[in-house]
Order: C-alpha cells, then sequence, then structure tokens
C-alpha cells in the first residue's frame, strides 16, 4: 500500500489516505485519553517507516453470502468464550486514566 500525499478526492477536494490516518490516529488517541497530533510533518515522518504487510486472507474464515449464514455466523458469535471468560479479559485491561498520554 503506498499513501499519496497529493492524492486528491474529486467530490471533497481534500487528500484521502492522509486525511484518513490523522482523523483515524486521533480517534483512537483520544478513545485511549492521549493527546492527538495533526501536524503534517509528524506524519509524514511516522508514515514513512510503516510497513503494511500484504493482505492474506485466513483459513477457515467464512463470510455470510446471505441472510441465513449471517443469522447462523450471529449465533457463533463469541468464538466458543462463555461470558465469565470475556468478563475476566475485559477486567484485565488497563482503565483508559491508567494509560499515557
Amino acid at each position: 500500500v503506498v499513501f499519496d500525499l497529493e492524492d486528491k478526492c474529486e467530490d471533497a477536494q481534500m487528500r484521502n489516505h492522509f486525511d484518513f490516518i490523522v482523523a483515524a490516529a486521533n480517534l483512537r488517541a483520544h478513545m485511549f485519553g492521549i493527546k492527538g497530533r495533526t501536524d503534517e510533518e509528524y506524519f509524514v515522518e511516522v508514515l514513512q517507516s510503516v510497513i503494511v504487510p500484504d493482505f492474506a486472507p485466513q483459513e477457515g474464515v467464512k463470510i455470510a453470502a446471505n441472510e441465513a449464514e449471517a443469522k447462523e455466523s450471529e449465533n457463533n458469535t463469541a468464538g466458543g468464550m462463555d461470558e465469565s471468560e470475556v468478563d475476566q479479559i475485559l477486567s484485565s485491561l488497563p482503565k483508559p486514566g491508567e494509560l499515557a498520554g
């Protein structure tokens, strides 16, 4: 994947890839109580060191092709975990106030 900072959207006249990355990074930072950034120089520098791996679909993953398959998939969403396991994992995560930023 190559991010072209000069790529313009015909409708919105904005740099699609770059603006998306800045917005997503700032939303993610906000979720964890971390102060975001918007200076272009910082993002240009960081993006040059990012390596995006090639996409390879996982074996055994099934995507619903119709409503019946989607409903069947919804019934198996927990992946075999019971509610107590989910609660245990959630309780082990740090609180937003405990994170840096």
